[in-house]
């Protein structure tokens, strides 16, 4: 796997949020327990998974890498192209790429050893369980990234190593969890949220999870930080690895939306909103029902409620001229004319109430989710969304004037 094909280029250069690390929560696995003890079903789960395709390549070597690190109370999770291919969304792979959480490397030596940390000597070539053979590649070392080619009785593949900081030690009762943590604030394309982890199950051999995000088959090619030049960076990167053609009538996985399932939805709705309220988060995937649900929980800080601008609310969208309705650029529906608006509020909690009071102003009429998202990406933060369209328009500034009276 080279430098730019981890994740298909879709790294942060921290893996601290707001100056954290990963709490080391277990709220999806003791959920995920409680459910199925108190139902008797062992079928039952809030967690979404997905088929693996049949006979998937190397899956032996996968399961005892990740057995091995889970005997070093190691808190991963396996993801990047490999697991794609495992879940028939791509058709070839060029490396796997492992996510550990870093805990106290004075207690866990085998971190010093797969991250570096050791001056002298350096660890180019290491055994884990005298199985695994681990000669190293390449690092990044600012973002805790280290590749290595990793063989396994005659099989060598490229590993990729990313280290996330914790705010608190944990250990494999925290896998599934890190999944969700990473795929919620590190990765911006739902089409990538695949994974593989172990889920300790007592005193049973830990279960072998295959966990996707419940948008996979909706979101398509859409960026949460809404850059477009990133969303052609990662179709052209795509182009090696499966059938689309970028044309209009294309019919590959990514072109081809599907809404999520009704099971699916259940599942994230019954976590996120009927037994863990108190970890909503607003954004730009949050449809507008559910965010009235969340102001009205009383279990919600009000901090969690507020756009990521605040106190500035700024507007982007397409509308037609003689429409009450306001359109993501790239929504259904969306009309010829791209507008911007914008307000400042002096109460967090007047904004509050207007998010929920003018769903016509604030919301996309198509897809109900929030317009007041900007482009976040750091690569291209000096790129102004629709500057050639907005440049063509008439006197935007008597309606951003207009717009921001409500």
């Amino acid at each position: 796997m080279g430098r730019q094909s981890f994740f298909l280029s879709d790294t942060r250069p921290t893996m601290l949020v707001n100056g954290k690390g990963f709490e080391g929560t277990i709220d999806y696995q003791l959920t995920d327990d409680q459910l199925r003890a108190c139902t008797g079903n062992t079928d039952l789960t809030c967690l979404t998974q997905f088929r693996p395709v049949e006979d998937f390549p190397h899956a032996r070597m996968v399961y005892k890498l990740l057995m091995a690190l889970h005997a070093y109370n190691l808190c991963c999770f396996l993801t990047g192209t490999y697991v794609m291919v495992v879940g028939g969304q791509l058709d070839m792979f060029d490396g796997m790429s492992i996510i550990i959480a870093l805990n106290d490397f004075k207690k866990n030596s085998i971190l010093n050893w797969l991250f570096q940390k050791f001056q002298y000597p350096p660890a180019h070539h290491l055994t884990i369980d005298d199985v695994f053979t681990f000669d190293f590649v390449t690092a990044e070392a600012n973002k805790d990234l280290y590749h290595y080619r990793v063989s396994f009785e005659g099989t060598s593949l490229l590993v990729s190593l990313l280290g996330v900081d914790t705010s608190v030690h944990c250990c494999p009762n925290s896998n599934i969890d890190l999944v969700y943590f990473v795929w919620t604030n590190f990765l911006r394309f739902t089409f990538k949220k695949f994974a593989m982890v172990l889920s300790p199950r007592g005193a049973a051999p830990p279960e072998l999870l295959f966990l996707r995000h419940f948008r996979v088959p909706s979101d398509g090619w859409r960026d949460s930080d809404n850059c477009d030049l990133c969303t052609d960076q990662q179709q052209t990167m795509l182009l090696s690895y499966h059938e689309c053609d970028l044309s209009q009538e294309c019919t590959c996985k990514m072109c081809t939306r599907q809404p999520p399932s009704l099971a699916d939805s259940a599942r994230h709705v019954f976590f996120n909103y009927s037994l863990h309220i108190n970890r909503f988060q607003l954004e730009s995937d949050t449809p507008y029902d559910l965010y009235v649900f969340a102001t009205r929980s009383l279990e919600v800080p009000l901090k969690a409620l507020l756009p990521p601008e605040e106190p500035m609310i700024t507007l982007w969208y397409s509308t037609d001229i003689d429409s009450p309705f306001r359109y993501h650029r790239d929504c259904l529906g969306a009309g010829t004319w791209l507008t911007q608006s914008e307000k400042f509020y002096h109460s967090q909690q007047a904004m509050v109430d207007d998010l929920v009071r003018h769903r016509n102003f604030f919301w996309c009429h198509h897809c109900d989710k929030g317009l007041f998202f900007p482009i976040s990406c750091i690569e291209h933060a000096d790129t102004v969304v629709g500057v050639a369209d907005v440049a063509n328009m008439a006197d935007v500034d008597d309606e951003v004037e207009e717009d921001i009276v409500l």
